[in-house]
């Protein structure tokens, strides 16, 4: 411990290192992430699976979030309640864009290169077979099934607006969004299992241990869902509802 220019067990980076947080000033944009493995180039990556995933990075991005709310209420007032969240969803990112767009055009002190590239759909994915991030590796599935320690199990505590269902699932794949000027969001492609108590045969807890049902998933008809890498911990942040809903 005290030697000094020798590496040893004290001094030696982490085995699992996750390069640190980066220095952008969107949250979204300033994960404590590294993907490993031989990128795809978004091959079997769907353009529905982009929309998705950008949908999720504008609703997980703290600073935008006024401009979520105002466009909600914006929608509230022009559609009926039940259309809302579509219509929310799919107006939002071309709204938002047009906002931005208006912002540097006024040379707004609000604008900056970061908002203007988040506001645009990501350029590509790339997706890799594991991750780095607290200096804890996750493999996807398909590589964890090889080995004997298993870490592409993931849990996600509940917490949203109509229910407080905590999630777990197995990470499938880790997707890294490439925005313009090389801004990057790394999220975790996963398989949820059904966790919901009020349906019979999903969860069970017998003196305090709780069983989940991993042949029953979430919402199997329209594919596997997606939480981002928190620079601390995955939070099940307020607005992922309208993802499972």
């Amino acid at each position: 411990m005290y030697l000094k220019d020798v590496k040893t067990a004290f001094n030696r980076p982490q085995h699992n290192n996750d390069r640190g947080m980066r220095n952008e000033k969107l949250s979204i944009f300033a994960q404590s992430a590294r993907p490993f493995g031989d990128p795809g180039r978004g091959e079997s990556f769907s353009r529905y699976d982009m929309e998705i995933a950008h949908w999720f990075v504008l609703n997980n991005c703290d600073e935008i979030i006024a401009y979520l709310d105002k466009h909600e209420e914006m929608t509230k007032r022009e559609h009926p309640s039940h259309l809302v969240a579509q219509k929310h969803r799919e107006l939002f990112p071309q709204w938002f864009l047009d906002s931005v767009n208006k912002l540097k055009s006024s040379n707004s002190p609000t604008y900056s290169d970061e908002l203007y590239n988040l506001a645009f759909d990501p350029i590509r994915a790339e997706l890799f077979s594991g991750c780095n991030v607290n200096d804890v590796k996750f493999l996807g599935v398909a590589q964890d099934d090889k080995l004997c320690i298993q870490n592409s199990s993931v849990h996600v505590p509940g917490g949203g607006e109509s229910t407080d269902i905590d999630f777990y699932g197995k990470l499938t794949t880790v997707v890294q969004l490439l925005y313009k000027d090389r801004y990057q969001v790394i999220m975790f492609k996963c398989r949820w299992f059904d966790t919901n108590p009020n349906r019979p045969g999903s969860v069970k807890i017998d003196h305090g241990l709780l069983s989940v049902n991993i042949n029953r998933t979430w919402c199997d008809d329209c594919g596997s869902r997606y939480f981002r890498l928190q620079s601390q911990h995955a939070t099940w942040k307020r607005r992922l509802s309208l993802l499972i809903n």
